[in-house]
């Protein structure tokens, strides 16, 4: 895709899309989570990895109801000129009891460089989330199977996540993932809401001391966010915009 079409993309995302939940701007989908969506949402993002190599990643999703079922859809673009991944996934969840629910992502992987073959490849995600008055935990394993193009160049990880509700407008995230492609860390969110209008996250990784900040602003029937997080060889700058359209 060329930066004329990327650019495009993101401006008509602007105009056409874009509810407010955390997990569809996580690193990774929970399919479980879907149950804090209650309205139908459109939203799109888009983040800018390393301007040097032109290194961006782009993300157009919805989140819709169809047969009594919640559904999550979603295309997810990263790379650079001269290397692109795309990731098609459909997600959906299933109500355990009033506390439990368990999700499932399909996921179709496309892989493409200049004068090389083209790789596609499909995996599956399982997700489960607890939740209590006070706080609530998610287990998320991503491409169990290990399935990849060639050879572990798919991510395949573990995730364990905790939250706390200190009060009303203050909570704790404790997220610990394991994985075959990056190394194992730790990592901390502290978020801050104020009338359900503004939010304020703080993020810290223990094990490599990266950090980042993450705000939002809510005015329905729209949420715009904005994202910094440090990396070892980078840093990631996100812009996101949400749009339900019932809310308005």
């Amino acid at each position: 895709m060329t930066k004329t079409a990327q650019i495009a993309m993101v401006l008509v995302s602007f105009c056409c899309l874009g509810q407010n939940t955390d997990f569809l701007f996580r690193d990774y989908n929970n399919p479980a989570l879907l149950k804090n969506i209650t309205a139908t949402t459109l939203y799109t993002q888009h983040s800018i990895i390393n301007p040097e190599f032109e290194l961006t990643a782009h993300k157009i999703g919805s989140v819709f109801e169809l047969w009594n079922r919640t559904f999550h859809s979603y295309y997810y673009q990263y790379g650079y000129t001269h290397y692109k991944e795309q990731e098609f996934t459909l997600s959906s969840l299933q109500k355990i009891s009033s506390k439990v629910h368990f999700g499932v992502n399909l996921n179709l992987h496309n892989a493409s460089s200049p004068g090389f073959n083209k790789h596609q490849s499909v995996s599956f995600d399982l997700g489960w989330n607890y939740q209590n008055n006070r706080y609530e935990i998610d287990l998320f394993m991503e491409n169990p199977l290990n399935n990849s193009y060639v050879k572990n160049d798919i991510e395949s990880r573990m995730i364990i996540s905790g939250r706390y509700k200190w009060n009303s407008n203050l909570a704790s995230i404790l997220q610990i993932e394991e994985s075959l492609l990056t190394s194992s860390y730790a990592q901390h969110e502290l978020k801050y809401s104020y009338e359900n209008s503004f939010s304020l996250s703080i993020l810290h990784t223990f094990t490599t001391s990266q950090y980042g900040l993450r705000f939002g602003y809510n005015k329905e029937p729209f949420e715009i966010r904005t994202s910094y997080k440090s990396h070892p060889w980078a840093n990631k700058i996100g812009f996101s915009l949400i749009y339900q359209p019932f809310n308005g």
